[in-house]
């Protein structure tokens, strides 16, 4: 046998087979050839066999009937026709109704033969099925004559025969080998210039409510490895907080020599792998990932010379913790007054190789959970690492299709998106309810106390993308809607008033008092940042708008409009000139406490009154109805129709300035600069306060008000927060000021993957990549659900000459693609697109620019 060469000392997901070159083999090698075929379909590799004029020559040659996982495929002819080859024999998949572009008379030919045209149409179709499955061209090996060049894709050494070639393929498959994986840099994150704890969050792996930590196989609990359990919490108050779970990622490196410190760890973003590489001088090499096709299960598979395993499973310190081993199986759990999580692993080690494979369950009684947990882990390691494998890029592939990113001129915006969508779509489960902190489970930050972040930045982008999650979100809501009612009875109010910060049951865990530098200081958010009623109110109804389901806010979803806007009604003020005031409260810029009529807090109750008045049915009955229209048009929102812009509250421009000179457009925390007191005597804004109402409810202010609400308040904003960039760049971008909007989604774009703020090592910013991608959708290309269909008005800065975005759309997927003065619109389904007020249905719409705006061209229609 001849030696191979070095692509194939490495282990390939997919084999593509030119059939030109295999039949020199003969008739025994073709059927060795067969047998070969049928053992990597064994271990879920997918065989394409290309540039056949015949399906029954091939079948007849090779004789072989895979029997799974992996598939036989067959192209065959110019345009071609697909067979699959089953136990059964071969079975016709696809037959194209019109030979296009592979003519005898084609211009597109070139020249070639006609058989060559088809074999190259037959690789692309390979291709092209292959990437649906999440095997793209640098995961496949491409065997044989005529086939062409592909980028990415592997071709062994002219020298090497088709038999050689799958031997040493189907020989490291059953040795274990480590799989091949695709390091394409668009979609791969690696190590920047951050510690070791930012490092474990970026590269956190989250699924069905769980999320690991991406550590080291040297890192356990006390270096900041863990799992966290969304909603699973201990304690009370302000100290509740979610509980560890056992890791699973620890391996026993004592015998390893290097110690694998200068080992290269990345993120595949594509397929949900964290994956090791060695140094040149030995170390580990693994791959890890959170199954998104088997909840609660993750796969690790490492190597390394004297490896060992270890205990599978290690417990943290400082909670309660049970652990043992039975029939054959690890099992661990960690325990809290309200609940737990327990895991149970499998582990296999050979030759220095290790496979383990776990599965975490949350709640039930821990025999209850151990014996389903159990039954996971036992189903997930009947077929092997191969399909567990499979499965993951299957599954990351359907994600991917349906919240497509791509700015080819921009690949470091291009990557920061994918990785703020991978980090949102493993934030929150699709099934019950999902409790989603500020740093989402990624690390231990705010104890996994649930803000307005969720409501406001994250939940619209999973509307988009992912709209069982967004409403598992919203169940989180509704099941503590009896919580909410009760702390606004008991405050002598009406309707729900949501906490500033939840956890388990709904009640308020806001901190009484937060460490400073000198001394405590009170927070006062819990008491007074009461917007948050609203923005339940308003998540709710973009979920509706993005899934066209109005059905929930007219059924389950109701009272999360109609309790929110009651409680307003309670809390507004009325003076003796029939005007409504909101007093004492904190807005969006947490600077300045206790104030009057901060414009979004009052804006945004306007928004809800009026929003619960138009739901279809009845509400209490039509005077309560009149109530909260009377109400919100009586509410102060600070608009000046003078100076054209909004007052933040009453009394700020009494504020003294306070010049932020280099700052601007640099997050900085003034509070730590001046003091908590004197922030609150100037006119610095933490965050997007009046500019936050333009990125909500833009339709529910003065026309042309954005333009003087960015010139005055921009200057004056520090981003103190994470929020706060993205939220800017959204509005500058829909204002036309798309340059300026880049600078700010570039910041944006780096609070956590260059740990910006130095507190990416607590969780990354869950918000702030919910926001990031607001920006791209919102901001950018202009795409925003309404009652009236799916607007669509792109603003690129001028660096990008192409853009597209993925989203559903009233349950249908919606592709829109701009290239320069030309923007497309292309659905599954025809859905209602609105452009320029003009509503058209359609599946593809096609928008030409007209000056600062676009027009429906009508030409294109279909």
């Amino acid at each position: 046998m001849a030696k191979p060469d070095a692509s194939t000392e490495r282990t390939f997901a997919a084999v593509v087979l030119g059939w030109d070159g295999m039949l020199p083999a003969g008739t025994r090698a073709l059927r060795r050839l067969g047998r070969l075929i049928e053992g990597l379909c064994v271990h879920c590799v997918e065989v394409v066999v290309v540039g056949a004029p015949d399906v029954q020559e091939v079948d007849r040659s090779l004789g072989a009937r895979p029997t799974g996982p992996g598939h036989l495929h067959v192209c065959v002819g110019r345009r071609p026709e697909v067979f699959r080859i089953t136990a059964s024999g071969p079975h016709l998949l696809r037959r194209p109704a019109t030979a296009t572009g592979c003519g005898p008379d084609d211009p597109a030919a070139g020249g070639v033969r006609h058989e060559d045209v088809g074999t190259e149409h037959a690789v692309r179709w390979a291709l092209e099925h292959l990437e649906t499955r999440g095997v793209v061209p640098g995961l496949v090996l491409l065997v044989g004559e005529g086939l062409g060049r592909v980028d990415g894709a592997q071709h062994p050494a002219g020298s090497v025969s088709v038999g050689s070639t799958l031997a040493e393929q189907l020989r490291r498959l059953r040795s274990g080998a480590m799989p091949q994986l695709d390091e394409d840099p668009r979609w791969t994150v690696q190590p920047r210039t951050v510690g070791r704890r930012a490092r474990q969050s970026l590269f956190t792996l989250g699924a069905a409510g769980f999320g690991t930590r991406g550590a080291a196989a040297e890192e356990g609990p006390a270096q900041g490895a863990g799992v966290l359990a969304a909603g699973v919490y201990d304690g009370s108050g302000e100290e509740e907080h979610l509980i560890p779970a056992p890791v699973w990622t620890v391996l026993d490196t004592s015998a390893l020599h290097p110690d694998g410190s200068g080992d290269r760890m990345a993120l595949d973003l594509r397929s949900g792998v964290l994956a090791r590489r060695p140094d040149p001088d030995g170390g580990i090499a693994s791959v890890c990932f959170a199954s998104q096709a088997r909840p609660g299960v993750v796969v690790l598979r490492a190597a390394a010379p004297g490896l060992r395993g270890g205990r599978p499973l290690v417990v943290p310190e400082g909670v309660p913790t049970s652990s043992g081993r039975e029939d054959g199986l690890w099992w661990a759990g960690t325990a809290g007054a309200h609940g737990g999580v327990t895991v149970v692993a499998d582990q296999r080690v050979r030759d220095g190789h290790v496979d383990r494979v776990a599965a975490y369950v949350a709640r039930p009684p821990r025999a209850v959970a151990r014996a389903l947990a159990a039954r996971t882990v036992r189903r997930a390691i009947a077929g092997g690492f191969g399909p567990l494998l499979a499965e993951q890029r299957e599954r990351w592939a359907e994600r991917w299709a349906d919240c497509h990113v791509a700015i080819p001129d921009d690949p470091d915006a291009e990557l920061a998106l994918r990785f703020a969508l991978f980090h949102l779509l493993g934030a929150a489960d699709s099934q019950g309810e999902a409790a989603v902190g500020a740093r989402g489970l990624s690390g231990p930050g705010y104890r996994g106390h649930v803000f307005w972040d969720a409501d406001v930045f994250v939940l619209p982008a999973l509307a988009a993308v992912r709209p069982e999650s967004a409403r598992a979100m919203l169940e989180y809501r509704l099941r503590r809607l009896g919580a909410a009612r009760a702390r606004a009875a008991g405050e002598g109010g009406v309707g729900a008033r949501f906490p500033w910060e939840s956890a388990r049951d709904g009640t308020d865990v806001t901190p009484a008092w937060a460490p400073d530098l000198v001394r405590p200081v009170a927070v006062l958010t819990g008491d007074q940042e009461v917007h948050i009623v609203a923005d339940v109110a308003w998540a709710a109804c973009r979920y509706a708008a993005w899934t066209g389901d109005r059905s929930f806010l007219t059924g389950p979803g109701r009272p999360l409009v109609v309790d929110t806007a009651r409680y307003w009604t309670g809390r507004a003020h009325w003076d003796g000139s029939g005007r409504a005031h909101l007093e004492g409260v904190i807005g969006p810029d947490e600077y300045h406490v206790g104030v009057s009529d901060n414009a979004f807090t009052n804006a945004m109750a306007r928004w809800n009154l009026r929003a619960a008045a138009a739901l279809d049915g009845p509400p209490a009955d039509a005077e309560e109805r009149d109530g909260w229209l009377r109400l919100a048009e009586a509410m102060v929102d600070g608009y000046d129709p003078v100076a054209g812009h909004h007052e933040q509250f009453t009394g700020f421009s009494a504020l003294e300035p306070f010049d932020l000179g280099d700052f601007v457009g640099r997050p900085f925390a003034a509070d730590v600069l001046l003091g908590p007191e004197e922030v609150g005597r100037v006119q610095v804004v933490k965050q997007a306060d009046v500019i936050m109402l333009h990125h909500l409810v833009p339709e529910d202010l003065p026309p042309g008000s954005v333009q003087a609400d960015l010139d005055r308040y921009l200057p004056m904003t520090c981003h103190g927060s994470s929020l706060s960039p993205a939220v800017h760049a959204s509005v500058l971008a829909r204002a036309g000021r798309a340059e300026e909007a880049l600078e700010l989604f570039r910041v944006a774009a780096q609070i956590d993957l260059d740990d910006l703020s130095l507190r990416t090592g607590a969780g990354v910013h869950l918000a702030g990549m919910g926001g990031l991608w607001q920006a791209y959708a919102q901001g950018f290309l202009g795409v925003v659900p309404t009652a009236a269909g799916l607007v669509v008005d792109p603003h690129l800065p001028a660096r990008w000459r192409h853009a597209e975005l993925g989203v559903r759309y009233r349950g249908t997927r919606v592709r829109v693609t701009v290239d320069d003065d030309r923007t497309t619109v292309l659905a599954d389904q025809a859905v209602p697109v609105v452009v320029g007020g003009v509503t058209t249905l359609s599946r593809h719409v096609a928008l030409l620019r007209s000056g600062t705006g676009w027009l429906i061209d009508e030409e294109a229609r279909p």
